[in-house]
């Protein structure tokens, strides 16, 4: 069983009882299955935007035709309905207020399978002291209530977090360093340290003990300020 859409049925005049020849058929079947991919291609561009690359990979679902794929995309991106130009630009405006990074802005587009030329034309007025200011919002997020944890421990996880979301590394510790009186006055190492199993007299320690115990709460993130 053939399935096909009116508009080829109607190309063929097939609704008149027309009868084709061989040549004609095999048009009618090529006309058809290009009609249904095309039907889908639109369905699956209606609900959001999306790549050359993601449309083809949801047309090899449907068919193994590559050049029926490419005739398909080809007529939508001269459409205007589909084009990773159009598509980065979009998701460039988008994530310009979510707290991401230009980092990982470029990772989805290239993971999109946007050409690298593409990305740098759409990231090329991208403002670096946006990433600034975005860095410093999750700073504040994270310190929203008082920390009872050692100072470079939640600095570490804080780091971390931001390079996950794209931001560089110079960045991060640009905003570390113009927030470090904030961040000391959000974090409550002494809570932390009254956890630790410490000596209930340091003042009797020895020298070497003293300082294998300061070694060690070094080690486990206290900043000097608490040590001491």
């Amino acid at each position: 069983m053939i399935v096909t859409v009116l508009d080829v049925v109607h190309q063929y005049r097939l609704e008149t009882g027309k009868i084709l020849d061989e040549k004609q058929f095999n048009a009618f079947i090529r006309d058809s299955e290009e009609a249904l991919l095309y039907n889908v291609a639109l369905t699956y561009i209606s609900h959001q935007m999306r790549t050359v690359f993601d449309l083809r990979k949801r047309l090899n679902r449907e068919s193994k035709n590559t050049q029926l794929i490419d005739k398909v995309i080809h007529k939508l991106e001269e459409q205007k309905y589909i084009g990773d130009e159009m598509y980065a630009a979009e998701f460039v405006s988008q994530m310009k207020h979510q707290l991401v990074g230009k980092t990982w802005i470029q990772n989805k587009l290239a993971q999109k399978g946007i050409d690298s030329n593409i990305i740098i034309k759409v990231l090329s007025d991208y403002d670096e002291l946006e990433d600034e200011d975005k860095v410093l919002s999750l700073l504040k997020s994270e310190l929203r209530i008082v920390v009872r944890k050692p100072y470079f421990r939640f600095l570490d996880s804080f780091k971390r977090k931001c390079l996950s979301k794209g931001f560089l590394y110079q960045t991060i510790e640009q905003v570390i360093q113009m927030q470090k009186d904030f961040i000391h006055n959000h974090i409550d190492e002494q809570s932390a340290l009254r956890k630790e199993k410490l000596p209930r007299n340091t003042l009797h320690l020895g020298y070497l003990e003293k300082q294998k115990l300061i070694q060690k709460l070094r080690q486990k993130g206290y900043s000097n300020q608490a040590i001491v």
